[in-house]
């Protein structure tokens, strides 16, 4: 009655999305088959494979007709579907191999296609389900349902019941009724929307195009023009595919591309940290050596050296300063040079007057030498000569490197000249 419906009020083609391999009631049977013969090959019937176990990788297939009666006036469709390696139903095809022939698939029959081998497509999930037209079975069979709206239209029947079963588990919509996955490839065809992937080739070329082009570019950009210019590339990789997607049948496999220019990125990446983590150890070895030469001359100096931060405390001293002050050297780091040797307080730095932070502050305006007589612990006495001098060291301010601020010390050199007050005491006695 709901095919007869359907029929009068207009409808080209109908495929009907039911099982039909068995027996019912012989009325019931022989009322659908003369249906099917004033139908005149406008409806149609599924064929389908199953496997005869389940649970069994390799098991047997069962091909699955409507009964011999049904089909002698219809069509027949394939309404196989093919899973991916997760489950999903991503693909569909026009027609497939179905014993020695082919076979055409119930929504190329429905679109009217001819009977040409032609490979798997991708459907356009981009299709929402929500904007197919639909009709609840009971209103057709009541007639309850606006006939001008299946005037012209191909009406694909079946269940969209959850408890019946017939879920097909696809991508974006988690499940979906077989009939309407019939539906969706339907509309696939006839909008142009059969979408195909782009081939392995395809994606390796384009990929190494890209490396090409941006790899020797990432290897001279610094690490954070080079991860914009990845995230850019990766936005715009994927804005294009969306748009050739939306304009051509066509889906850019993006994934290639997207991998290849970070791959590259990280490459080039790794390389430039092992030429800076190179050119550190360089800079350090360097930096070692010299500090390690003018340790050395500092401390083999036959002069006494003393060097103090902008505060006046000790920060390094030679042997030479530790035996003239008659003091250890490591005991005298970190102490104010007055507490050490007071006798510098003596020193006129600016108007005559001692000035304790002055010898630090007005740097600039000492004067040398100056002649001082050092009182050792031991109750010594000896004859020193001093000159101060002040030195801006350029260090990193970040142990990133790449922030240099300026540090001013101080230098104290201080030469023993007991023996030339001898010599000119003596002199002086002598005349």
């Amino acid at each position: 009655v709901v095919i007869d419906r359907l029929l009068a009020a207009g409808a080209s083609k109908i495929a009907l999305d039911v099982d039909l391999s068995s027996n019912a009631d012989p009325a019931g049977d022989k009322a659908l088959a003369d249906i099917l013969e004033r139908a005149k090959d406008r409806v149609i019937l599924p064929v389908f494979e199953q496997p005869t176990s389940q649970g069994v990788l390799k098991a047997d297939l069962l091909q699955t007709m409507p009964l011999e009666i049904f089909r002698r006036h219809a069509q027949l469709g394939s309404v196989n579907m093919f899973p991916d390696s997760d489950s999903l139903v991503r693909t569909h095809s026009r027609v497939e191999q179905w014993n020695d022939s082919f076979l055409a698939t119930m929504p190329a029959l429905l679109a009217g296609l001819s009977l040409s081998p032609a490979g798997l497509y991708y459907l356009d999930y981009g299709i929402q389900p929500t904007t197919l037209p639909r009709l609840h079975f009971a209103d057709v069979l009541k007639g309850n349902f606006d006939p001008d709206a299946i005037a012209g239209k191909k009406i694909i029947i079946g269940t969209t019941s959850i408890q019946l079963g017939d879920l097909i588990p696809t991508p974006v919509y988690r499940t979906l009724p077989g009939p309407i996955v019939q539906a969706i490839a339907f509309e696939s065809i006839v909008q142009n929307r059969t979408l195909y992937h782009s081939t392995p080739l395809l994606a390796l070329g384009l990929t190494l195009m890209l490396v090409l082009l941006l790899g020797p570019k990432l290897a001279k950009w610094s690490w954070r023009q080079g991860l914009g210019v990845v995230i850019g590339s990766s936005c715009g990789i994927f804005l294009v595919s969306l748009i050739v997607q939306d304009h051509f049948p066509f889906a850019l496999d993006t994934t290639p591309l997207i991998l290849g220019t970070t791959i590259s990125y990280l490459v080039s990446f790794f390389l430039e940290f092992d030429k800076q983590t190179f050119r550190l150890f360089e800079q350090r070895m360097t930096i070692m050596q010299r500090n390690a030469m003018m340790k050395c001359v500092v401390e083999d100096s036959f002069d006494g050296i003393v060097i103090v931060d902008k505060t006046g405390h000790i920060e390094m001293l030679n042997s030479c300063a530790a035996t003239l002050i008659g003091c250890k050297a490591d005991a005298m780091r970190k102490k104010q040079i007055y507490s050490v040797i007071p006798e510098l307080k003596a020193i006129d730095i600016t108007s005559g007057e001692t000035n304790l932070q002055g010898a630090i502050l007005s740097i600039d305006h000492l004067a040398g030498p100056y002649e001082l007589t050092l009182h050792r612990k031991d109750a010594t006495q000896v004859e020193v000569e001093v000159v101060v001098s002040k030195s801006n060291l350029r260090v990193n301010a970040s142990i990133f490197g790449g922030r240099h601020e300026t540090r001013a010390v101080y230098v104290y050199t201080f030469r023993d000249i007991s023996e030339r007050k001898k010599t000119q005491e003596a002199q002086k006695q002598a005349m």
